[in-house]
């Protein structure tokens, strides 16, 4: 139903997808163009969405058909009063993932549920992060660990000589604490990553980790201009560290 040749061409999908209790599961078909948003949710999942306080948003290719560029899923929290889980309550077909297409999806979303107002928002892509930020400004930034251990190990797969020393165990925990800052409490983090630097086995493996150092350095703690003044990195502290988080009871990732 939703693969052809082109977005435009698509029949309008309101009526034609229902849930096992006979809803419409689209709440939202932007329209016959181009530049067409598909969103997908019940009335149910949408109070979920307006009644929970901490939103975890993804996307993902490999399930979207191919006519579309991402699944975009934001979840939420739901509970018992003993145990909270994340769960996906809003899914989106996006044709691209610019700023300007989340920011449509996110005023939709006000728009279908005017009280919605998260206080955290985990996210780790850049332009979701920043439209996030502007249609809910109240809302604390935060980032996925998970997201955060994938940026890591995809920078160390590009570098074979790495790769290789990584295959030793005591090593690849040496270079595994880096990702350790992020449970440090973030007023910490640059003290904790210098004093790391710092330390006889980043010292005596320098050649090899010099390229890693400078990735995680500029992305996630800053690096040093001319005048030696610390640089804002890629990802402020707050976004990715978990402390706070696990200390608040909240999932670190969006799956915990």
């Amino acid at each position: 139903m939703i693969n052809g040749t082109n977005r435009a061409d698509l029949p309008l999908l309101n009526g034609l997808f229902f849930t096992s209790a006979k809803e419409d599961f689209v709440k939202w078909d932007s329209g016959k163009n181009h530049d067409r948003i598909i969103l997908f949710s019940t009335d149910f999942n949408l109070d979920c969405f307006q009644n929970s306080a901490h939103w975890f948003a993804d996307g993902t290719f490999r399930t979207s058909p191919l006519l579309f560029d991402q699944l975009f899923v934001i979840h939420g929290l739901r509970g018992d009063g003993h145990n909270t889980i994340s769960v996906p309550l809003v899914y989106c077909l996006t044709p691209n993932r610019t700023g300007a297409t989340y920011g449509r999806i996110f005023s939709k979303l006000k728009e279908l549920r005017s009280g919605v107002s998260p206080l955290s928002v985990k996210d780790f892509e850049q332009a979701s992060s920043n439209a996030f930020a502007k249609y809910f400004p109240d809302a604390e930034q935060r980032s996925c660990f998970f997201h955060l251990r994938q940026a890591n190990h995809r920078h160390i797969q590009r570098d074979s000589e790495l790769l290789k020393k990584m295959a030793d165990g005591r090593f690849n925990l040496h270079v595994r604490t880096l990702i350790g800052l992020a449970f440090v409490p973030p007023a910490d983090v640059v003290a904790a990553y210098d004093e790391l630097d710092a330390s006889p086995f980043f010292l005596e493996n320098k050649d090899v980790l010099d390229s890693y150092m400078d990735y995680f350095l500029n992305t996630g703690i800053g690096g040093f201009d001319r005048r030696g003044n610390r640089k804002k990195p890629h990802f402020l502290i707050p976004l990715w560290n978990c402390r706070d988080a696990v200390l608040q009871g909240l999932p670190k990732n969006r799956l915990d």
